[in-house]
């Protein structure tokens, strides 16, 4: 199966039953090796004591070491002196051990290991040697050497079997915890991954919105993905609710025109309206007022995607808001308000597209004239402010409540929902204004106090080398 806890589940247990075979065989081989040596050494003790005590009686029966070679057991043979005459010739099991003999000074007198050499006894042969004594004297070393493979009786073999046995058996359950432990951790894993798949597939059928909601104790990677991916799914749902609602608004601002032209073609073709300059001038404003809202929604669109051409130049911002100051003047005028600029000497160019910051400026100010009334004060700014130039368009006499200011760059939103079809504008120049000064580098904000609203956009200004204003 290609599961993931299958998986999962399968490695923990191939991982544990190579260790744990691993394991025995290290165990296994050095416990044996080691009772096998123990068991050596027991035997190779008994039997050196008693070859010791038969060589101290033959000493002192001979008071000498001649002809003592003829009286060493060889290997296999008993633990007396086996051969010829002497004290306990013949009993026992030798074991395989074999003999040699060193006099008082260490000098060889005799033995039966094999390639042994005729050299005096090594440091390390009399550390281990027995001494032969007569009296109160040392008249000889005695150095016994166990062979390589010790052989075992019936009750140390059944020992050894015994213990590959438990060996076997700690295996088994060894295995078995294995696969346990490999089920539950298999299972915390991927738990967490089939709730992520399953809201996945929920996201995928058109369920947006749709979150995973994982027990505490998570890893911090899995944790990571639930909350990416609810953010993500948040996130679609949010932009499904946006593209739903500018559909709504979409329609809704194309409605009335299409309805007004509609109606006004209807009349003249019933003959309920001539057909005269008058008439023809009301239909042709509705369809400018169509044109501007296609224009406006193709300029968002294609700022929101950074696929709007702007042609970067250096610019002079104080000049702009001039420019915008004068050709607004008339209306402000009409409007019975007061428009005054302040700008600050000194103040250094920005690099930027002057039609599209000289439109961001406009709408700015045709919302402050919008929403002034009647004996209301509008005031341009035009200000350095550390390494930026700072444009601010203040209105007085009415301002946005905090809830309002934060929708306030949203398209198609309007303060007043009763004014929406009094043709004050579409509620798309606020959002351009926006996009358009992220794409300048810059940022856009709105201030909000009692009695007054303040629009204010920085933007960084020009390399060095541009000469300041």
């Amino acid at each position: 199966m290609n599961r993931l806890w299958v998986r999962l589940t399968a490695a923990f247990l191939a991982v544990a039953l190579s260790a744990l075979i691993v394991f025995a065989a290290i165990t296994s081989q050095t416990v044996e090796s080691q009772f096998r040596g123990y068991v050596g050494q027991q035997t190779g003790k008994a039997a050196s004591v008693q070859i010791a005590g038969a060589l101290q009686a033959y000493y002192a029966e001979n008071g000498s070491w001649e002809g003592v070679e003829q009286r060493l057991p060889q290997p296999g043979m008993g633990q007396g002196m086996g051969r010829g005459r002497g004290p306990g010739a013949g009993g026992g099991m030798g074991g395989g051990q074999a003999y040699v003999l060193f006099d008082a000074e260490g000098n060889y007198l005799a033995g039966t290991a094999a390639n042994r050499g005729l050299d005096p006894a090594s440091r390390q042969e009399l550390d281990r040697a027995l001494p032969v004594e007569s009296g109160e004297e040392i008249v000889g070393w005695l150095v016994v050497q166990q062979p390589a493979q010790i052989l075992l009786d019936a009750a140390a073999t059944d020992f050894l079997s015994q213990m590959r046995r438990t060996l076997a058996l700690l295996g088994l359950l060894v295995s078995g915890l294995a696969l346990v432990v490999g089920l539950a951790i298999s299972q915390v894993i991927s738990r967490p991954l089939d709730r992520l798949t399953g809201a996945a597939r929920a996201v995928a059928a058109g369920k947006l919105g749709e979150q995973v909601k994982l027990p505490a104790g998570q890893t911090t990677e899995i944790a990571a993905l639930a909350t990416s991916f609810n953010q993500m799914s948040a996130a679609l749902a949010q932009a499904e609710a946006q593209r739903r609602r500018l559909t709504a608004d979409i329609a809704h601002e194309l409605r009335t025109p299409i309805s007004v032209v509609r109606a006004q073609l209807q009349a003249m073709l019933d003959g309920v309206h001539p057909t005269d300059p008058a008439h023809v001038a009301s239909v042709y404003e509705q369809t400018l007022h169509l044109s501007r809202l296609v224009d406006d929604l193709h300029t968002l669109t294609r700022a929101e995607s950074g696929h709007l051409p702007l042609h970067f130049q250096p610019l002079d911002l104080v000049d702009l808001a001039r420019q915008v100051a004068d050709r607004f003047e008339p209306l402000v005028q009409d409007a019975g308000l007061t428009l005054t600029l302040d700008v600050q000497s000194g103040v250094p160019k920005v690099r930027g597209d002057g039609d599209r910051l000289h439109q961001v400026t406009a709408n700015l100010l045709a919302n402050a004239l919008r929403h002034t009334p009647a004996g209301g004060e509008i005031a341009l700014s035009v200000r350095r402010v550390g390494d930026a130039v700072r444009v601010s368009v203040m209105n007085a006499g009415a301002s946005l409540t905090p809830e309002q200011a934060e929708h306030v760059f949203e398209r198609f939103w309007r303060a007043d929902e009763s004014r929406r079809r009094d043709g004050s504008g579409a509620g798309l120049g606020l959002a351009i204004s926006r996009e358009l000064i992220h794409l300048h580098g810059g940022r856009i904000w709105v201030d909000v106090e009692p009695g007054r609203t303040c629009f204010t956009f920085d933007l960084p200004q020009a390399p060095s080398g541009v000469p300041p204003v």
